[in-house]
């Protein structure tokens, strides 16, 4: 019987405690014929014979061993071996809310349903709504389109399912190879097909959040997490164009803006790892470059950051950087305490 859905689950040495909360979570969908297709990326001994028993022990568990090659890679594969009408990404270390995604199968009109998450960083939890909106309804594709753009609400690949045959039409996959806004790029290539697409008010993804990990894997990646930003913000500005809106201008502004403040803060992570050489400044100055001479008003924090970078006021900067690692340690310590 074909199946409904089927949910991917890359993996990579995911202690055993959360995989287990994991797989059990998928175990409480009911009413629905699914899949769950494991990616295991090269992980260690233990995990690997827990998956793989795990598949063995449970129906429609199917396991899949590959040599470690990134993130994006092990879902592109889950692509491959998936054939449910709809594709659910779930990360090894969060957990899904049966019921929801049940009624989220339900929606076939739709290529895409998108649901609420819930966030657990750093001892506390919260809610992601998937969109300032208080009742399940259908949406245009231009507004699930601005939606990434002023907000990161919706910028995984959780937290929604998606019709495989949107995804295969137009072959969109992950890019291998990025270390960060890998689930961005993936989202906004299958917005850029004009997509149905179907908010449902629910909570359906609970996601555990460490934003040390981007902060990681820039300090380990410096250049090819600046060059994934790029790649990022180029897309986002072309599908701002294509899709020829009222507010397109002001959302270019927006996209500009942002950039440059995520430039500046790669910056400080650069300098505070003593990475930052003579290339990844001209880098950055012909980045800031590109972006600020599309915005016809700067604020007063795009311009200190210009001035800063493009002026060569290194000292400065290093200061500033400084006092921004001491901020984010301290707030991240007093998260923890109330925790």
């Amino acid at each position: 019987m074909k199946k409904e859905l089927s949910i991917i689950v890359p993996i990579y040495n995911t202690p055993v405690q959360k995989l287990t909360e994991c797989f059990e979570s998928v175990r409480n969908i009911k009413g629905i014929n699914y899949d769950v297709i494991l990616i295991d990326d090269g992980s260690k001994t233990e995990t690997s014979s827990f998956c793989r028993d795990y598949a063995e022990q449970n129906d429609g568990f199917n396991y899949f061993y590959q040599d470690n090659a990134g993130v994006s890679s092990a879902r592109n594969l889950g692509l491959e071996k998936a054939d449910g009408e709809y594709i659910c990404f779930l990360d090894s270390d969060d957990a899904l809310v049966g019921e929801v995604i049940s009624k989220a199968c339900h929606f076939k009109a739709f290529d895409m349903v998108i649901y609420n998450i819930e966030v657990y960083e750093a001892g506390k939890r919260f809610i992601w709504k998937a969109f300032n909106i208080d009742r399940s309804q259908e949406l245009q594709f231009q507004e699930v389109y601005k939606r990434t753009v002023y907000s990161a609400a919706i910028n995984g690949c959780y937290g929604k399912i998606i019709r495989r045959e949107l995804i295969n039409s137009s072959a969109v996959r992950f890019i291998e190879g990025m270390v960060r806004a890998e689930d961005l790029y993936f989202v906004l290539s299958l917005i850029g097909k004009k997509p149905s697409v179907y908010y449902l008010n629910e909570t359906g993804y609970l996601y555990r959040r460490d934003q040390s990990n981007t902060e990681l894997r820039q300090k380990k990646f410096p250049l090819q997490s600046l060059n994934d930003l790029h790649i990022v913000h180029e897309q986002s500005l072309k599908l701002a164009k294509d899709l020829n809106m009222d507010d397109t201008s002001k959302i270019i502004q927006h996209l500009n803006r942002s950039e440059t403040i995520a430039i500046f803060r790669w910056v400080c992570i650069q300098i505070n790892t003593r990475q930052l050489d003579e290339e990844m400044k001209r880098l950055c100055k012909r980045r800031l470059n590109d972006c600020l001479n599309d915005v016809y008003y700067r604020t007063f924090k795009e311009n200190a950051i210009y001035k800063l970078i493009c002026g060569d006021h290194w000292i400065i900067i290093r200061l500033l950087a400084k006092f921004r690692e001491i901020y984010l340690a301290l707030n991240f310590h007093s998260l923890k305490g109330r925790s």
